[in-house]
């Protein structure tokens, strides 16, 4: 796994005076006269309301506490346009001094998986200041698919897949994993979102979608009880280097997990490639980041902060689901994986667009 930094969980001994050793600030820079009455704004690509914003005002909820000089912290929401137009925004406008952050839940990775027209950040140029862990479980109608083994390199019979927009990442995710399997589907659009998706897989409308943990234990959890609907795996999420079950929802494998059991053929070239994505955005899915040329001296502070504020136990509970909080990550590891996650082959790209078109779905 091409990381470049081992990543990190609540539950590791990184105590915030090793982390500011990380993040070596210069002697000449007073952060607490720099951000002493300031505002720092938090810009959220999407509406409010969704898993992103949430996440978002929970963080800022606590932010500004751990900021040298104690700055007031807001959330600004800029939807539209999948999430191009609020990081168009940030990425062009927003000045170098702190002052003005981006939390996203995906939008800056699937724009740069699927080239979409309009998108104009290079993340290559933006410093990760910490992250979110937001995996998700991938279920099926379990009147229509009774096994994992019946996704598995069957000809005769074509699948129905619920998938959200077409550059979510979810939907990438889910391309890549029924790749691996060789699974002939149709890919379906649900214009109404998640809900409308779950709702069809419960008429037996549709046969695979996937949630995430909270979505998946308030929504799903019953009708597995039931009887009506069957969890297939979890994404899974990256812990010092190793792919681990999410602690949200300990009892369902790993796909990897799923795989190996099935007795798959060892993943290489393009689809190696589309797991290693996959995994990396899910561990990083919610992150906040820096503008383009932020001095150096603040990231490092802003990055310490945001690592206090994530372990704090307010945020932490905050996140609960099934009484585990969300995996989080530092800003090294972020930004290492934004790195990766920007700097994707040529052949991948290829990949994608291929797997739409065999599922029926156009750009």
């Amino acid at each position: 796994m091409s990381v470049i930094r081992k990543l990190m969980t609540a539950t590791t001994v990184f105590s915030a005076v090793a982390f500011g050793a990380a993040f070596a600030v210069q002697a000449q820079f007073d952060a607490e006269a720099h951000f002493r009455g300031k505002t720092i704004t938090i810009v959220v690509p999407s509406g409010a309301g969704s898993a992103t914003d949430l996440n978002a005002r929970q963080l800022g909820n606590i932010l500004g506490s751990n900021v040298p000089g104690n700055p007031t912290v807001v959330v600004q929401n800029m939807g539209g346009g999948g999430g191009v137009t609020g990081l168009n925004n940030f990425y062009r406008t927003a000045a170098p001094d702190g002052l003005t952050l981006l939390f996203q839940g995906g939008t800056a990775f699937r724009q740069v998986l699927s080239d979409i027209v309009g998108a104009e950040h290079d993340m290559n140029k933006m410093e990760a200041l910490g992250g979110i862990g937001g995996g998700a479980v991938v279920y099926a109608n379990s009147d229509s698919v009774p096994s994992v083994e019946a996704l598995m390199g069957d000809a005769d019979r074509q699948f129905f897949v619920g998938l959200r927009d077409i550059s979510s990442i979810p939907t990438f995710d889910m391309l890549a994993r029924l790749a691996i399997l060789d699974t002939a589907f149709r890919g379906v659009l649900y214009p109404g979102g998640a809900s409308e998706a779950r709702l069809a897989i419960f008429r037996g409308e549709a046969d695979v979608f996937s949630e995430n943990e909270p979505a998946f234990t308030q929504q799903i959890q019953p009708e597995i009880d039931a009887g009506t609907i069957l969890p297939l795996w979890q994404t899974g999420l990256l812990v010092d280097g190793d792919l681990v079950r999410d602690p949200q929802t300990p009892s369902v494998p790993t796909f990897r997990e799923v795989y190996a059991q099935l007795g798959g053929a060892p993943v290489e070239g393009v689809l190696a490639e589309a797991l290693e994505i996959a995994d990396l955005s899910n561990t990083v899915f919610f992150s906040l980041y820096a503008a383009p040329e932020t001095p150096d001296d603040i990231v490092a502070v802003l990055g310490e902060a945001v690592w206090v504020t994530l372990n704090d136990e307010d945020f932490l509970s905050s996140t609960q689901v099934n009484g585990a909080s969300s995996h989080i990550v530092d800003a090294l590891t972020a930004t290492a994986a934004s790195r990766r996650i920007a700097n994707v082959s040529p052949a991948l790209r290829e990949a994608y667009l291929a797997w739409w078109q065999n599922a029926g779905l156009d750009l």
